[in-house]
């Protein structure tokens, strides 16, 4: 009995350590990438770029460590110097003891064309609070469905003078990135 016991727990421990290697298709591998990029990429925009935002009504209590009645966002980009890019992402909402949130990673590329900047997402996955295992994006969410275009960007700072990507799309509205 007590080998059989070990032989199966060989077995598990075994078939736990094959599931958990890194596959070719995952948010870090940058290999492969086919979406359109600029490189070698500007030094000034070399670097993690990211909007961070919380909102609520009684948005933290400090003592118990806990939030109430919130969101909270945050999405950035690393860009690295040969054009490719790294996106994460993650979106939460709390209200009234539900918590419901999703998070993201995904590689790609960015492109530079005069002045406009454009982030192309070439593969990656997500997990959300209803289900927690990571859902490679389908084709409608990866480029040339899914990218983000900006008519034009510049490095500037943000309200609280911190190093900022400042980018504009076709209607006006503007969307700061800090560098992190």
């Amino acid at each position: 009995m007590k080998r059989i016991f070990w032989v199966m727990m060989i077995a598990i421990t075994q078939a736990g350590f094959s599931s958990c290697k890194k596959d070719g298709t995952g948010a870090d591998n940058f290999d492969n990438i086919q979406t359109p990029r600029t490189s070698p990429v500007p030094d000034e925009l070399v670097g993690r770029w990211a909007i961070i935002g919380i909102s609520g009504s009684t948005v933290y209590n400090v003592p118990a460590g806990t939030t109430y009645n919130t969101n909270e966002m945050f999405l950035g980009y690393q860009i690295n110097k040969d054009g490719t890019t790294r996106e994460d992402g993650y979106l939460a909402t709390y209200m009234y003891g539900v918590s419901t949130w999703a998070k993201w990673s995904a590689v790609g590329s960015v492109k530079l064309d005069g002045n406009s900047i454009s982030f192309h997402r070439a593969r990656g996955s997500y997990t959300s609070s209803r289900n927690s295992s990571a859902t490679q994006y389908g084709s409608d969410e990866v480029y040339p469905n899914k990218t983000s275009s900006y008519s034009s960007y510049h490095i500037g700072t943000d309200s609280r003078g911190r190093v900022a990507l400042i980018v504009e799309d076709e209607d006006g509205e503007t969307t700061t990135y800090v560098k992190q």
